[in-house]
């Protein structure tokens, strides 16, 4: 298991409680937004509300290879909860979102963070004409989920995808963190530690 990186402002504490919170699956529907926004919020980056890289691009490595992405990309379009809930919690609405294939709306646990965001398709079955419509510069999801369609949505936006929604969760939300622009990793502060019981 990789180990985990944040700021080294996180103390060990706090550390434990963001484990705990979510070990305890304390978050219903979805990942618990408080103990998200705990996570992704010690690791975020110092100047990550500033965008005065907003014409730069970077490359990020992932499941499916590399892809390059803007430095700060505005217009995203998640496909599963994890990534949904991490672009909510950092404090971004997705131009889209792809719903639960049983909800008839997306989750109402995040509150007015979906409030303008477009349905596109299911999890199970997102549409690719409904994504490309909404002309993203950032597409998330998961090899496991969507790995057939990575050509395909690629072709529509830079589209970065973790290994799977249910393995090691807290390496999954630093990618989508950093594809986002939202990360600048730390060695200075390295924990290792389990994933939540499934």
């Amino acid at each position: 298991m990789r180990s985990a990186t944040c700021s080294p402002n996180v103390t060990d504490v706090q550390w434990q409680e963001i484990v705990d919170a979510l070990t305890r699956r304390e978050f219903g529907a979805g990942l618990g937004a408080a103990a998200l926004a705990a996570l992704t919020a010690a690791c975020a980056r110092p100047d990550a509300a500033t965008g005065s890289d907003s014409g730069a691009q970077r490359i990020v490595t992932h499941a499916m290879g590399t892809t390059t992405v803007s430095n700060r990309p505005s217009r995203i379009v998640a496909l599963d909860s994890l990534p949904i809930d991490t672009v909510v919690t950092l404090g971004k609405t997705p131009v889209g979102a792809a719903q639960a294939g049983s909800a008839d709306a997306l989750p109402a646990y995040l509150g007015g963070g979906l409030d303008s965001t477009t349905v596109v398709g299911s999890i199970a079955e997102p549409n690719l004409e409904a994504n490309a419509a909404l002309q993203p510069d950032l597409i998330l999801s998961s090899k496991q989920r969507h790995g057939d369609l990575y050509d395909a949505l690629s072709a529509i936006a830079p589209t970065v995808f973790s290994v799977s929604p249910a393995v090691d969760w807290q390496e999954t939300l630093r990618l989508f963190a950093e594809a986002m622009g939202e990360t600048q990793p730390s060695r200075s502060c390295r924990r290792s530690t389990p994933a939540p019981p499934r």
